[in-house]
């Protein structure tokens, strides 16, 4: 049938040196294999238990009795009929507590080239705060790290179709790979870029964007642009660092439903999933869906699914053309957020509109994302650039654009100086330019787009009063 599966691994294979076989077999783990932390006494009793179950890193990338004999061929039996291994990848539990058994104190000292008898003389003192060569640490237990994630990529390609295979793909928190990694020097000691490079996907999750359903639902306007600002970050960011033959293809994992009572709107599950799209992932998977919900939601992932199958050629082959292409206002809308999110600093006085086009074969595809949920937006769509001659516009896939009901066609100068056009509430809407060509389907004409704009002044002028109060609450809620 062609349908590619991934495997979604359990908690016997996750989150660092959580390593273990299908059942997990802990009991089986040799004492010289185990995780063993700088100091028991400083370990909270919570994560007692999960360290006595831990595997030594050294013992993952050196292949030692436990993970060889037991790991691997659990490993194996899992990846049948699998194309790649997706698990949580979240070391949180391990930071600050790195490996001090005797194995990871030869490593220490090979890694940087010092004398082992002197390493020897205080370990694993030397490596904690204010040791000796506690500023080498981080950088060691992070190649550590990336060392275990090769090995565990190396591994399930082996045994789910080796060269075909997807291989192993972390989940990982959004910020580790955006230009916004905030300031926390535990992130040092499990860096990506110690093994994202030899991937073949990487699955960042986040930002999410969800309410309480257990209390009345607090509208945030910041909050649905977040993913669209970290998909367009992360991507240009993995663009520039890594050539296209080492770099690892991008997975979305959006938000749709978590616990009992964390779910997201209908139209957040759409834009999110068009967020990643439009800035160039290759693919998503909802967290979560379905779960209880009703078509409203079926109908959101159906109509991203299908902008996402129009516009693929464009987005895939295409060349991106952001800067030549706007849209402008022209009633009232929302006022700009100061600061989308904290963890993207790049990300303040953001509009809830945004724009991203790409060019292709003579044509142009434009998604116009309106994250204001509270109003329509209406305004001029304005795309600079295109060769001379005449061209249709079509959003949706069935709505002809045109300037009047004997002309469905614009001039490269007409789209210059732009087109009236209107974007719902909550809504992306993709228009696609081509080569003047015999058009058919629901036609929007500009005098019919002009009553439009007239009828919902009003409306739009008493949401936006509103909108001024809750931003006003938003930045003292939030110190802005």
């Amino acid at each position: 049938h062609g349908v590619r599966q991934f495997h979604a691994g359990s908690s016997c294979i996750a989150n660092g040196y959580m390593i273990g076989t299908q059942p997990p077999t802990p009991g089986k783990i040799p004492e010289s294999e185990r995780f063993h932390p700088y100091d028991w006494s400083e370990v909270p009793y919570y994560r007692t238990n999960l360290f006595r179950k831990s595997s030594c890193p050294v013992a993952v990338y050196k292949e030692a009795s436990y993970f060889r004999d037991y790991v691997l061929p659990g490993l194996k039996r899992s990846m049948v009929g699998n194309s790649a291994l997706i698990t949580n990848w979240e070391p949180d539990a391990y930071f600050g507590y790195g490996c001090a058994c005797t194995n990871c104190m030869f490593e220490f000292a090979s890694y940087c080239k010092l004398e082992l008898a002197d390493v020897a003389k205080d370990w694993p003192r030397c490596v904690m705060p204010g040791g000796r060569f506690a500023d080498r640490r981080n950088r060691f237990r992070s190649w550590q790290h990336g060392l275990v994630v090769k090995t565990l990529h190396r591994y399930v390609c082996k045994f789910s179709g080796e060269e075909n295979s997807e291989g192993f793909i972390p989940e990982i928190i959004w910020g580790a790979l955006s230009t916004g990694l905030w300031d926390n020097p535990m992130q040092a000691e499990i860096d990506v870029y110690e093994y994202v490079g030899s991937l073949k996907w990487i699955n960042p999750w986040g930002p999410y964007c969800w309410w309480d359903a257990e209390a009345p639902y607090f509208y945030e306007k910041r909050l649905p642009i977040a993913p669209f600002m970290a998909a367009r970050d992360i991507r240009g960011n993995l663009d520039r660092r890594f050539p296209k033959e080492r770099r690892p293809k991008l997975l979305a994992f959006p938000h749709g439903a978590q616990r009992r009572q964390c779910i997201a709107a209908p139209e957040w599950i759409g834009m999110t999933l068009d967020s990643f799209f439009f800035n160039g992932w290759e693919a998503s998977r909802i967290y979560f869906f379905p779960r209880g919900y009703d078509a409203r939601y079926w109908r959101a992932f159906a109509d991203a699914t299908s902008r996402a199958g129009r516009c693929e050629r464009y987005v895939s082959e295409g060349r991106r053309t952001d800067d030549l292409t706007t849209f402008e206002p022209v009633t009232a809308y929302a006022a700009n957020c100061k600061q989308v999110t904290a963890f993207l600093p790049s990300s303040t006085n953001m509009s809830p509109l945004q724009v991203v086009s790409y060019d292709h074969a003579g044509g142009r595809v434009v998604a116009v994302f309106n994250f204001w949920e509270r109003g329509a937006a209406f305004g001029r769509l304005s795309m600079k650039g295109l060769d001379s001659g005449r061209y249709t516009v079509v959003s949706g896939g069935r709505t002809l654009w045109s300037k009047s009901a004997d002309d469905d066609s614009w001039t490269a100068d007409e789209l210059a100086q732009g087109i009236l056009v209107g974007i719902g509430a909550a809504r992306t809407v993709d228009f696609e330019i081509r080569p003047e060509a015999e058009e058919s389907g629901r036609n929007a004409r500009d005098e019919m787009t002009q009553a439009s704009v007239k009828a919902a002044y009003k409306s739009l002028r008493d949401s936006l009063s509103r909108e001024a109060e809750r931003d006003r609450a938003a930045e003292r809620a939030h110190g802005e």
